[in-house]
């Protein structure tokens, strides 16, 4: 596990108010662990655990569960509220378990990393053989509203070059299937799904200020309030902000027999 002294720098999230900020990602968390069909007595790292919300369903089933997070907020939350549930500072990427998982669970966080086939190759080190890992993530498709209304108010404000990327990255699915394939696992089952959403009487340029915030990276404070104010000028009434989900199940596999 990543020293926290080593890892990136602190996301943006506020641990105390996350769940009401992203209740559709956490209210989605539930039949993800159906999917996950966490059984007592197995061990199972939530990579992304965000505030330990779905990683005490996942305890509720009778696993012993572990949550990770990049986020010293989240986990400090996650702490607060789960005490019976060991939550850690670390990076996904180098996953040094005592004893192999026997699942890993991800809900809604691997857009965040930045790359993901590294991350799969952690994940299988992580797993005992035969072991699964479950997952559901924003692919391309999603928040399409949005981006298409921040392109138009970037031009309107006279703003020069693309907007900085995000630190979120809305990839095909067929990376990640790919990078599953790659790094060794047998994929038994994927499907996407659409969730629709509206902003809900936020105004845009406070939505982009929350959640993706390094659009505004670099702009002088003139940029700045030209670009919010054709944020919000040029979006229409309950503009969306629905997404495309990619959601899989995929298996280690397990030791060749020795004869």
């Amino acid at each position: 596990m990543t020293p926290a002294d080593q890892l990136p720098a602190a996301f943006h999230w506020r641990g105390g108010t996350y769940d009401a900020e992203y209740r559709h990602v956490v209210s989605s968390g539930g039949s993800l662990v159906d999917l996950l069909a966490p059984d007592t007595g197995e061990r199972v790292l939530d990579l992304g655990c965000g505030t330990g919300t779905v990683t005490a369903q996942i305890a509720d089933r009778g696993a012993t569960v572990h949550g990770l997070d990049i986020s010293e907020s989240m986990i400090a939350e996650a702490r607060r509220r789960h005490p019976g549930i060991r939550f850690d500072l670390g990076d996904a990427e180098a996953l040094t378990p005592d004893t192999p998982y026997d699942a890993v669970f991800c809900n809604s966080a691997l857009h965040w990393m930045a790359a993901p086939t590294r991350v799969f190759g952690a994940v299988s080190a992580a797993l005992a053989p035969g072991g699964r890992f479950v997952a559901e993530v924003p692919v391309v498709g999603s928040l399409a509203e949005l981006r298409e209304l921040l392109l138009r108010a970037w031009e309107q404000a006279g703003i020069p070059g693309p907007p900085t990327p995000t630190r979120w990255r809305l990839r095909p699915p067929q990376t990640y299937l790919t990078g599953l394939a790659d790094t060794g696992f047998t994929v038994t089952s994927a499907r996407t799904s659409r969730r629709e959403r509206t902003l809900d009487g936020v105004p845009p340029s406070r939505w982009w200020s929350r959640y993706g915030p390094e659009v505004f990276h670099g702009l002088s404070a003139a940029q700045r309030a030209r670009l919010h104010a054709a944020l919000d000028d040029l979006a229409p009434p309950d503009v969306g902000c629905g997404s495309t989900l990619l959601r899989f199940r995929a298996h280690r596999p397990r030791r060749p027999e020795v004869p």
